[in-house]
């Protein structure tokens, strides 16, 4: 695989240092993308150089802290990743998709058919368009100097492929546009080395593979 890349950018920091922005957005070209191709008739699975692909995008974080006992951080990501030329990617099929003479009808008849499928311009495997999060702390004193820190992190991302071309027409390998939120609180001891405490992750139980 080569991939030629470029990136500009800027980090930032305002309000006498409250504020601390970072800002980047690249662009790159990949040729010869290495995909396993698995032959389900010979029960083999072989590497090749395959496809080209654009890859393109920006992202963003900001954090703030308008006081000590608060911070609040938040950042985002959109991606356009797209395959350039992928005449022959490997993909599965059944049922009505199979049967052609780039996908042939399994011997028994059911199960998955390995297929090559034109994919060109479809997007790259784990590139959701859009993701990010927003993440926030607060420390509370006590008394006694007894110390509670309270933060939550809520990330979301919108649909992406496993592999290219979300495995073949029956599109099972991909992943809907999902969100999760996760809790920590945390008691701080007087003496500032111990802490006790407790998380939930995924409060609203989100269900995602």
């Amino acid at each position: 695989e080569q991939l030629d890349n470029f990136e500009i950018g800027a980090k930032n920091s305002f309000l006498n240092g409250r504020l601390h922005t970072n800002f980047a957005a690249f662009y790159g070209k990949y040729k010869d993308i290495q995909a396993t191709i698995a032959d389900a008739s010979k029960g083999i699975v072989t590497l090749a150089n395959a496809a080209s692909a654009k890859v393109k995008g920006v992202e963003f974080s900001a954090d703030y802290t308008p006081v000590p006992e608060f911070n609040l951080a938040a950042g985002a990501t959109y991606l356009h990743n797209r395959y350039g030329s992928f005449p022959n990617a490997p993909v599965f099929a059944t049922g009505p998709f199979a049967g052609s003479p780039s996908c042939p009808t399994p011997a028994n008849g059911l199960g998955l058919s390995s297929c090559f499928a034109d994919i060109s311009g479809t997007r790259l495997p784990n590139s959701p368009a859009f993701s990010g999060y927003v993440r926030a702390s607060y420390d509370l004193a006590f008394a006694n100097e007894w110390r509670a820190r309270l933060s939550g992190n809520y990330r979301f991302t919108s649909s992406y492929d496993f592999v290219a071309g979300a495995g073949g027409p029956l599109q099972f390998d991909r992943q809907k546009g999902y969100s999760t939120l996760d809790l920590d609180l945390n008691i701080v001891l007087p003496n500032g080395t111990t802490e006790v405490g407790g998380y939930a992750t995924n409060v609203f139980r989100k269900h995602y593979y």
